[in-house]
């Protein structure tokens, strides 16, 4: 190796489940647009290979699978066996393919890195950080200790946002020097004209002219779908031809739908689990996030990249994206009040819509676009690797 860069490429392995989710797209983005003279690029599937994980195949990446994490049926001694099995299959891949990198980005992920790393022999484990630390306070024991482990073993941790850099060393105590912030990427799509927005509103068996409001996660706790069904049913004393578009899918689902039902929202759409909701901004007249905790949301991000107004809760690394008053509105994490009066300005000020929107999208193409995502990304990989050597 040279003095400042790799005189081969790199081999890179993220261990990942690939599922429809923030992490695993903005995973699934770095992997499309590595350079290929400079990084070979491996994933390791956690769960069963999914979609995703077709398309990491296409982009031309390498797709190994450890099977299935759980047999229907199997008893408790046989499960642990059978999780054994994949630990050592997966530390026996990394010994086989003499990965430089392992970038473990969520839980799952960096644990069994960090495990495994005696004997898998990676040089340089990166774990990531895509959100806030609260969701480890219902941690036990064992899991708290793997988790203790995972942090130390770590070479260098990557945050998303500075909330989450934040959120790491404040909360898990974590040195500084050992933390970099590597905002997520994003793809600006083609502004959508009047005639492709009346076809996404259709194809969403919308064929008035009522303002959507479009809603996109999963659907768990903190992620504030409650708040939304509830300033929608205010919104609509005002705006009776209101929609409300839910996409994702989670164990909070059947409760929102009921809540919906209840609040008499008639022109509520579920649409479920998407594969790439990206496509469906389009249709949007505004996009509301009102969870909790955040990282970097990349729903925010996508919608932002589109030129959708968007009303969300400052939450997390969310006003990095949305500057309250310039590329969106910002509203207090669990304040029904404050959201559907948000979303009443923009509704009721198409001018201040457009211009929110305007501004969101040349806002990210100059602070989150996709070129500086990859790039500081492959610095860091060749920085670790040199470091190493």
């Amino acid at each position: 190796m040279s003095a400042g860069v790799p005189d081969r490429r790199l081999r890179i392995m993220f261990p990942a489940s690939l599922q429809p989710g923030g992490a695993e797209r903005q995973m699934l983005l770095l992997a499309q647009h590595l350079p290929r003279d400079r990084f070979d690029v491996s994933f390791v599937m956690l769960l069963e290979p999914t979609e995703m994980a077709r398309e990491a195949e296409r982009a031309g990446a390498a797709v190994h699978s450890l099977g299935a994490p759980r047999r229907a049926g199997q008893a408790l001694p046989m499960y642990g066996v059978h999780q054994l099995n994949r630990v050592m299959s997966y530390a026996a891949l990394c010994r086989r393919q003499r990965y430089d990198v392992v970038d473990a980005w969520l839980y799952l992920g960096y644990a069994l890195a960090a495990l495994t790393r005696p004997i898998a022999r990676v040089p340089v484990l990166i774990a990531g950080r895509r959100s806030l630390s609260g969701f480890k306070s219902d941690f036990g024991i064992i899991e708290r200790a793997i988790d203790g482990i995972a942090r130390r073993s770590a070479d260098i941790i990557v945050a998303n946002s500075r909330a989450v850099a934040d959120d790491v060393a404040e909360r898990e105590g974590v040195d500084r020097s050992r933390i970099r912030v590597i905002r997520n990427g994003v793809e600006s799509p083609p502004p959508v004209d009047n005639e492709r927005r009346r076809s996404l509103r259709t194809t969403l068996g919308i064929t008035d002219d009522g303002p959507v409001i479009g809603c996109v996660g999963s659907f768990r706790a903190g992620k504030g779908q409650i708040l939304v069904v509830e300033a929608m049913a205010s919104v609509r004393t005002s705006h009776p031809d209101a929609w409300l578009v839910f996409v994702g899918d989670g164990p909070e689902r059947p409760a929102i739908e009921r809540s919906a039902r209840d609040a008499g929202l008639d022109q509520a759409r579920f649409l479920g689990a998407v594969p790439d909701a990206r496509s469906l901004y389009g249709a949007f007249d505004v996009l509301v996030s009102a969870s909790e905790a955040e990282g970097l949301p990349n729903v925010v991000l996508e919608a932002a990249a589109a030129g959708r107004p968007i009303v969300a809760t400052a939450a997390g690394g969310t006003p990095e994206i949305v500057i309250d008053g310039e590329t969106g509105l910002t509203v207090p994490i669990g304040d029904t009040v404050a959201l559907t009066r948000a979303i009443l300005r923009i509704l009721e000020d198409r001018d201040l819509g457009a211009r929110l929107g305007a501004a969101a999208r040349v806002h990210v193409a100059r602070a989150f676009g996709i070129e500086r995502f990859v790039a500081e990304t492959a610095a860091l990989y060749e920085e670790m690797v040199l470091r190493r050597a």
